[in-house]
Parts: structure tokens; sequence; C-alpha cells
């Protein structure tokens, strides 16, 4: 139980990690994208 409960947080690390990779890679496009989702909202 220890060994897969360990395992999975083993993966879910990996899996943020890898997330947290590719939000540092693409923050100026995600910010650009809001802030046009942002103006058309606005209007």
């Amino acid at each position: 139980m220890r060994a897969k409960s360990k395992n999975g947080v083993e993966a879910l690390n990996v899996v943020m990690n890898r997330w947290g990779a590719l939000i540092d890679q693409g923050q100026g496009v995600l910010w650009m994208i809001s802030s046009i989702i942002t103006a058309v909202a606005g209007c």
C-alpha cells in the first residue's frame, strides 16, 4: 500500500513538474491569449 501510494506521489510530482515546465515555456503566449480574451469580453 505504502509503496503504491509513494509511486503515485512520485508520478504526480513528475506530472506537476512537466506541467510547470510547459507553463513556464508558454507563459507569454498564455498571457497574450488571456489578454485578448479579456479585451474581447470587456467589449
